[in-house]
Order: structure tokens, then sequence, then C-alpha cells
């Protein structure tokens, strides 16, 4: 059988072995785009340690510039820690490649899989700086 006449976009696949070049990097798109590294592997309770300050840095920036916001970043991480504590075990954490240093309280965000194995990320949206491009 013709495989073109099936109409797969063979394209959207996985490489096959014989399709596969080395010099291409395959991963998810957002953490290769964006450079991102992995980050220590923290425990649920570890990574505690190092979201206080991180909050209380946003926090303070939201205060500056938006009230409104600032109050439900704070409100709103209780709901959002307690849903990361409850999928701890299957996130992958990452950081920006600038996060080197771990006392600088850089954002952590969060790979992990649907079901079916498609990737998403999760990361904290009042910490993140809009460019306009």
């Amino acid at each position: 059988i013709d495989e073109s006449l099936i109409g797969g976009n063979k394209s959207a696949e996985e490489p096959g072995d014989e399709e596969y070049n080395a010099d291409t990097t395959y991963g998810v798109n957002i953490i290769i785009n964006h450079r991102l590294n992995p980050a220590p592997a923290y425990s649920a309770k570890e990574y505690m340690t190092v979201l206080k300050p991180y909050v209380k840095a946003v926090h303070g920036k939201l205060e500056k510039s938006d009230a409104e916001g600032a109050a439900l970043f704070k409100n709103g991480i209780p709901a959002v820690v307690k849903k990361l504590k409850a999928i701890w075990s299957d996130l992958v954490l990452y950081q920006g490649e600038s996060e080197k240093d771990e006392d600088h309280g850089g954002m952590i965000s969060f790979l992990n899989y649907r079901e079916n194995g498609d990737p998403y990320m999760i990361f904290f949206k009042h910490g993140l700086l809009e460019e306009k491009v």
C-alpha cells in the first residue's frame, strides 16, 4: 500500500529511526525556546522554603504597581500550592538560565504530562514579565 494515499501527516509524528537526526534537538518547545534548565530536585517540603521568598518578592513588586493583582496573587497562592503538592511526584522542575544562584528567588516552573502524553507547563502568572515582540 502506498502510504501517501492514506493521507496521514507523517511529519506530525515522532521521528522514526531512519528519520532521526543527531544534529537536531528534540524536546518540549517551551523548554528549548526559552532555554529553561532543570531545577534542583526539591522535595515538596524543601520547595516551600524556596517559594516563600519568591512569593514575598513578587507580592512586593505587585503592591507597587497593581494592588488588586497583589491581593489576587497572595490569596491564590495557597490553593495553587495545594494543587502542586497533590501532583508533586509527577512534576519536573525547571528554571531560567539566569537563575543559577539558588538564593536569587527566581521562579521555578513545572512540567507535567497529560494522560495522552501531551506536555504542559505551570507558571506563576504574576511572576512572568510581558515582552512585546
